[in-house]
């Protein structure tokens, strides 16, 4: 009983693994045509039955030789250790013939969903115990963990007729996470820009920071706040803490993960850009001896990440952006502005990625980011809708476009309010591409840290 239960199990499987190929419909119309023709033209008849018959003995030939000798294939994908959001990437796959026929293989991948791709085959032939690796590209718009399913093998001798289909398990995952191949690349250009440029001289910078340098006598024109009393009594002189700036300084980075972030461009959201530039920086930050913070919000605060310089800031940094989602709520000012006002009580360098599209928008929250500024040092990051002014730029050709183009312009307009607004109460502030981002800030940041402002 169990070995009749086995043989049709084993016929089952081998029957499911039969595929006919588009030749044997080429041939069998080809028959049919002949058949048809044969009554008016009769010697076509024999012709017909002969193609059939050749086509019935080739095709038991193909079924003999893919299934009653030794077939493997195999097909090995390399995957890298992790994925980076936006970043054209390799995947490598080799495929092994141990067959003692030389074979024609088509493989077809299942690839995650997230991809969009939905038919990766790869056409080729292989001789017997020959190996061939192939490489594709593939970019990934969207974080999380993506899954490779199984391999599909279809695999037929000369002249095919008939297909066999090996199916291979695979079930491999991967995690994209925010650009590790942009914060490497952008690594390499701040190392240039912090080396000493010609014509520049450092000096040493004196201030109020927390960290003491010394206790010297007092000289006219130190501050009388730092005048040292007990050493002053001691040594009967007026004598004056002096303390130099602090080199690790706070920086904050804050995204702004309500709806107005979900716009997309060349693929990617405008958060998934700003996580991926806030990465890139964050490295350059630690790089730099500063220390580096989080914190998105949208209609509430979701995270925040205390700024600091340890060895595994950079990974905590990496974890939080990974997790970051968009949001449909509004985003709520007054929170950030009192979540900031509670956990950040040493004055910082906040740099704010968000999107107004509209100078009624920033309005609405003109007092929070006031407020914000006059404890912090705060940067605005806004987004240029570059699609925008292209098609404001384009020739009307219709009554309609002039209309659209019109209101583009007005859109761009109020971008430019916004600046004006901005800079009105104070507020630092850039405009920026997807493209020129993380460029942008990361030069911002040197700027604003040469001049000493934090």
């Amino acid at each position: 009983m169990k070995f009749i239960s086995s043989f049709i199990k084993d016929l089952y499987q081998g029957i499911t693994q039969i595929y006919l190929h588009q030749n044997v419909f080429y041939v069998g119309g080809l028959a049919a045509m002949c058949m048809a023709l044969s009554f008016s033209f009769e010697f076509l008849w024999n012709i017909s039955l002969g193609i059939l018959a050749l086509l019935a003995f080739i095709m038991l030939i193909q079924l003999v030789l893919l299934f009653f000798t030794h077939i493997h294939v195999s097909a090995k994908r390399k995957l890298p250790e992790v994925l980076s959001l936006g970043e054209t990437q390799s995947i490598g796959i080799t495929i092994s013939n141990e067959s003692v026929l030389k074979l024609a293989i088509s493989l077809t991948e299942t690839l995650p969903y997230q991809l969009g791709i939905r038919n990766s085959t790869h056409d080729l032939t292989l001789a017997s115990k020959a190996t061939k690796h192939i490489d594709y590209k593939i970019r990934p718009t969207v974080r999380g963990v993506y899954t490779f399913g199984n391999n599909f093998i279809f695999i037929r001798t000369s002249f095919p007729l008939i297909e066999r289909r090996l199916t291979q398990i695979c079930d491999e995952s991967i995690d994209v996470y925010p650009s590790i191949i942009q914060m490497k690349k952008f690594e390499l250009y701040a190392s240039k820009r912090l080396t000493n440029d010609e014509g520049v001289k450092k000096t040493r910078r004196l201030g109020h920071g927390a960290e003491f340098e010394q206790i010297k006598q007092y000289v006219p024109g130190d501050d009388p706040r730092t005048i040292n009393w007990k050493a002053s009594a001691r040594t009967g002189h007026v004598m004056t803490n002096h303390y130099h700036e602090e080199k690790s300084q706070p920086v904050y980075q804050i995204l702004d993960t309500s709806r107005s972030m979900k716009m997309p461009f060349n693929d990617l959201t405008l958060l998934d850009h700003s996580i991926n530039s806030a990465l890139a920086l964050s490295n350059i930050i630690l790089k730099k001896g500063d220390k580096t913070g989080l914190i998105s919000f949208d209609k509430g605060v979701n995270t925040f990440l205390d700024a600091n310089n340890s060895s595994y800031q950079l990974k905590l940094m990496l974890r939080n952006l990974y997790a970051q989602k968009e949001s449909t709520h509004e985003a709520n000012y007054e929170l950030l502005f009192y979540s900031t006002r509670k956990y950040i009580t040493k004055r910082s360098f906040c740099i704010l990625y968000t999107n107004f599209e509209s100078i009624y928008a920033l309005q609405r929250v003109m007092a929070q980011l006031t407020a914000i500024s006059k404890r912090h040092l705060l940067l605005v990051v806004l987004f240029e809708n570059t699609e925008l002014t292209e098609f404001s730029q384009k020739p009307a050709k219709a009554l309609h476009d002039i209309y659209d183009q019109t209101l583009a312009k007005k859109v761009s307009r109020e971008k430019a309010l916004i600046h004006s607004e901005l800079e009105r109460h104070g507020i630092m502030n850039i405009s920026v591409t997807t493209e020129t981002l993380t460029a942008d800030v990361i030069n911002k940041y040197l700027e604003v840290k040469s001049r000493g402002a934090i």
